[in-house]
């Protein structure tokens, strides 16, 4: 049994939704521990939250529970929201909630967020989800139409903390259900057999400016085979620089630039520049992050 519950949103710092959050939960059961994982990811922006979740959640306790909220509608649920603003769609404030809130159990640890894709951002192969269940509102007395974690979320960690039986939370629910993201890892491209290309973008800028790309170390090790050096390619203004990965953050590779090329604690390749935010030169060529592209390129022959 564990009474860690941890919350990883989009809500931002400056206002006071974490805190309200926390007084609901505290409400529920104030022995509950809280642990902030980030208020701070992109802006609805799940590929953010399940990034920052995914990384952090290994270090905690079994029987943790982790809570993640942050909206995405796709394109069903916005139809179904336009069908509820119009006049004649316009039905009781339950008819609100447009995607379905889960709790779920993965890798010896319990997740609470909305089936918008999280759930296989978190757990790419489903069939490892253990259990999971849809959680009902129907014991709030008032909806919270701008806030509607606080309608699911606070009793079901405080039933978590207690005992750890997601049957209490609601009924089971369908894997068959859960809506899956595409995979977002690197593209490995194969040019007339003799140089191997890696396209690649960003997961997630870190508070140094730092990229996280979406570039697997086991990705990479699969197309350098055995080769150290490459050719980096910025398609934002085409940029060639020659390096290799480094070892730390402080360690520079390149003669060419104060880049760095390292494998960070998710093992997912970062790039950074030791003196200055690499997020914030690339934002004076674009500011929409996730059309940022990227390419390494392998040269010499395979070892």
């Amino acid at each position: 049994m564990s009474n860690i519950i941890t919350l990883t949103s989009d809500w931002g710092i400056c206002d006071a939704y974490a805190a309200i959050f926390k007084a609901a939960l505290w409400k529920e059961n104030p022995a509950l521990r809280i642990v902030d994982i980030t208020h701070q990811t992109f802006r609805n922006n799940i590929v953010s939250a399940a990034y920052h979740i995914k990384n952090a959640y290994p270090f905690f306790p079994e029987n943790s529970v982790h809570v993640i909220d942050v909206c995405q509608m796709n394109d069903l649920h916005l139809k179904q929201y336009n069908k509820w603003l119009s006049p004649s769609g316009r039905g009781k404030e339950k008819d609100f909630y447009f995607t379905d809130h889960v709790a779920f159990r993965f890798d010896n640890q319990y997740f609470i967020c909305e089936n918008n894709g999280l759930v296989s951002l978190i757990c790419p192969d489903i069939s490892l989800i253990e259990e999971i269940v849809i959680l009902s509102n129907q014991h709030v007395e008032k909806k919270h139409l701008t806030f509607n974690a606080l309608d699911y979320y606070p009793k079901a960690c405080s039933l978590l903390a207690n005992n750890n039986n997601l049957s209490m939370l609601g009924n089971p629910y369908s894997i068959d259900s859960i809506e899956i993201v595409p995979n977002l890892n690197a593209f490995v491209q194969q040019q007339n057999n003799q140089a191997d290309i890696i396209s690649f973008g960003i997961r997630h800028i870190d508070n140094y400016g730092n990229l996280i790309t979406n570039l697997h170390k086991d990705t990479f090790k699969e197309v350098a085979k055995g080769r150290k050096t490459f050719t980096f390619i910025n398609t934002l203004f085409p940029e060639y620089i020659t390096s290799s990965i480094s070892r730390n953050y402080n360690e520079r590779k390149s003669k060419d630039s104060d880049m760095f090329f390292v494998f960070g604690i998710e093992n997912y390749l970062e790039i950074g520049m030791r003196n200055t935010s690499l997020a914030q030169l690339l934002s004076a060529h674009s500011k929409n992050c996730n059309s940022w592209n990227f390419q390494i390129k392998f040269i010499d022959s395979p070892k």
